[in-house]
């Protein structure tokens, strides 16, 4: 029987789990057990147009690049704040985080790892549920960091 949409399935070329993934953060090391649920991180760099008074000609105005990223997790078994003092303090540069992908399957050792540099927190936040009745669920502690960075890439 054909598909409703017309789609033809196919199977996957490889898989990866996020089980195998790793987040180090500089001045604390690998997250594990900190139990960050969430990570995400955007950099980006703005560009004008410009165009001259009686001319069609476009020119680009290449500003400056900027990131900004924000990490979530539940206060869990290891204690403590998830990152170092340096992470707080613009003055001497932050630290670095380098987020690596867990390998595929099939003997797959493409790794592809995001780095970033000049990580400062920026703002802190916690935040608590109560759990509905019979939802089954638990009151959580949650922590949410912002941070901006000064450089990203990825290799």
């Amino acid at each position: 029987m054909a598909d409703i949409f017309g789609y033809q399935a196919r199977a996957p070329r490889s898989a990866f789990a996020a089980v195998d993934s790793t987040l180090t953060i500089a001045g604390t090391g690998n997250v594990e057990e900190y139990l960050v649920q969430n990570w995400q991180a955007t950099y980006a760099q703005d560009i004008s147009e410009v165009f001259e008074i009686g001319s069609d000609a476009m020119y680009w105005v290449k500003g400056r690049p900027n990131g900004q990223g924000s990490i979530q997790r539940l206060v869990g078994p290891r204690g403590g704040i998830l990152f170092s003092e340096e992470a707080f303090q613009a003055c001497t540069g932050g630290v670095t985080m380098d987020l690596t992908p867990g390998v595929g399957c099939n003997g797959s050792t493409a790794v592809t790892t995001v780095s970033l540099s000049g990580v400062v927190v920026t703002s802190v936040a916690a935040t608590m549920n109560a759990p509905s009745a019979g939802s089954g669920t638990q009151s959580a502690l949650n922590e949410n960091f912002g941070f901006k960075f000064a450089s990203m890439s990825i290799g």
